[in-house]
């Protein structure tokens, strides 16, 4: 990883709202992790890596595409 010299406000400016950006997005990922896997604490669900988090998003969405395809309830 490269380290940036952000001596310029815009370049700092953009640096941090890119970072903002992904820790929202982490934050929606999580929050929806623990919606869906409802026997998921909050503490156990911010301790799961960004694979497991990809991979359980992936089944979660695959399992919503089932739901809605089927028309069968979401337990």
């Amino acid at each position: 990883m490269r380290l940036l010299a952000l001596t310029d406000p815009e370049q700092m400016t953009k640096f941090i709202d890119s970072h903002r950006a992904e820790s929202e997005a982490i934050t929606k990922q999580v929050t929806e992790i623990m919606w869906y896997m409802r026997s998921l604490g909050r503490e156990e669900a911010w301790t799961l890596s960004p694979n497991e988090r990809k991979h359980i998003a992936a089944l979660i969405e695959s399992n919503v595409k089932r739901v809605n395809e089927t028309k069968l309830p979401l337990l």
